[in-house]
């Protein structure tokens, strides 16, 4: 599994709306210029969207109320990251 790759698209997909929105309509086209597996590729595109969303509210919200510091940011991408590839990686 290239988690790295994983990774990246589940940080694009929580920070960019638009991308988000390509993965679960249009996985195929959302996951071009990755460096993903066949297995993996299919493992993204089975994502459910509401439950992505709703991690990506959550994620949000955790944010705003972090006081938007830097580190403690990315910890928290990097932490709700982490859930995701464990729950469908």
């Amino acid at each position: 599994m290239s988690q790295e790759s994983v990774t990246q698209v589940i940080a694009k997909a929580l920070a960019e709306p638009d991308f988000r929105s390509l993965l679960f309509s249009k996985p195929e086209e959302a996951l071009q210029g990755f460096d993903l597996s066949d297995d993996e590729k299919r493992g993204l595109s089975t994502i459910n969207p509401e439950a992505f969303e709703e991690l990506s509210a959550d994620l949000e919200q955790r944010i705003s109320k972090s006081g938007i510091f830097t580190f403690h940011r990315d910890f928290l991408v990097n932490d709700s990251i982490r859930k995701i590839v464990v729950t469908y990686g």
